[in-house]
């Protein structure tokens, strides 16, 4: 026999935390519920900035309910800023998108264009000359015409992710450093995790693990996307006051340090990258716009990865097909501020039975029990 409660969730970041904090809000026994997280360095909730921005993408477009989810978690945050202080783990700011004399400037204009007279509140953004992007922030130095945006933030997570956890276990949420080796749903009492060291039954799962929900899916068109960011130390007189997306992008954090990403490399090689490769290719991406990342100080290089789901590039969240009581919560790539606290909310609600909000585009179900993968139906081992 082992360890018994209702609901367990696997994956301690963002996404799990989320979705713990809806269900306790909306009154789940917290008692019930137990968070398991082995911790990982590398994951992308561990990035040394994490960006939160309407539209990540290389256009001005907000798709397949992209602005609603972003706007409901922007809200989220702000009641966390409120119930946390932001110290400094938050800090808002405005994005500047350069549109730069190529196809891909002609590609951000126009899809501008389409869309600015009916951008939801509270996103603004207007077309603003260089000259005018110059004088208001300092620390750019643009040679052609910018869009300029809000809301925007650079968000630190650790601490945010500190606050949670220790605002659930204060109210009796449970939570086991543990990995969850594999699960098995051939009981007649629901699910068994088991662990190195504990052996949990319950009603339900939910798979919070990020880019690993691969491991239990190997069938599934699931994509590990790793990455490099590089945190600097910008010379004392020089500072941005906001954030560039150019070929690469830059925040400006709480304690004035930059964080410049982004690269891509193969997760699977196990060498990684000379770090002069990596600091000249990020530095080469803004130097243009941004001289001052020149002369700035390379304080460490941060490699991660995340999770993506190839099919459509949008996020798995709700029940899977074909396994009664298993849930997913992953696959949110490199949107995850933008997605997970809003869908957090959204699976909590579901699993309450209070409402179904998960949006059709990002809903689990989309996929069949077959695209799962039926020979992992009932036992799941991570690799």
């Amino acid at each position: 026999m082992g360890e018994i409660a209702e609901t367990a969730i696997i994956g301690g970041a963002l996404a799990g935390l989320s979705l713990a904090y809806d269900l306790v809000e909306r009154g789940f026994p917290p008692s019930a519920l137990t968070i398991f997280d082995r911790g990982d360095a590398h994951r992308g909730s561990n990035a040394p900035a994490l960006m939160m921005h309407p539209f990540p993408g290389r256009e001005v477009r907000l798709r397949r309910d992209q602005g609603a989810f972003f706007v409901k978690s922007f809200k989220r945050m702000a009641q966390w800023r409120e119930r946390f202080g932001e110290q400094q783990w938050w800090r808002s700011g405005t994005m500047v998108r350069p549109i730069t004399d190529d196809d891909r400037g002609q590609l951000l204009y126009d899809s501008w264009q389409k869309v600015h007279h009916d951008l939801p509140e509270p996103i603004e953004c207007q077309n603003m000359e260089a000259q005018e992007v110059n004088r208001r922030y300092s620390g750019l130095n643009l040679s052609t015409p910018a869009l300029v945006y809000e809301p925007a933030a650079a968000v630190v997570a650790a601490p945010l992710l500190k606050h949670l956890r220790d605002l659930l276990d204060a109210k009796g949420v449970r939570f086991r450093d543990e990995a969850v080796e594999s699960l098995d749903g051939t009981q007649e009492q629901g699910w068994t995790c088991v662990t190195s060291g504990t052996r949990w039954i319950g009603e339900r799962v939910v798979l919070a693990v990020g880019s690993a929900l691969a491991d239990y899916f190997p069938g599934l068109d699931l994509r590990r996307r790793a990455g490099e960011l590089l945190i600097l130390q910008p010379p004392d007189s020089v500072r941005l006051g906001a954030f560039v997306n150019v070929k690469k992008h830059i925040v400006e954090l709480a304690d004035g340090r930059w964080v410049l990403g982004s690269t891509y490399f193969d997760p699977t090689d196990s060498t990684p990258r000379d770090d002069r490769v990596v600091i000249r290719a990020l530095k080469n991406g803004v130097v243009d716009v941004i001289p001052a990342v020149e002369e700035a100080e390379v304080v460490r290089i941060w490699r991660g990865e995340r999770g993506v789901f190839g099919s459509d590039d949008m996020p798995l969240v709700g029940p899977v097909p074909g396994r009664p009581g298993l849930f997913s919560m992953a696959a949110f790539g490199s949107k995850g501020l933008l997605w997970a606290p809003a869908a957090g909310a959204a699976l909590a609600g579901l699993l309450m039975g209070h409402d179904n909000t998960i949006s059709p585009h990002m809903d689990s179900r989309r996929m069949s029990a077959d695209k799962w993968g039926r020979d992992h139906q009932w036992r799941i081992s991570a690799r």
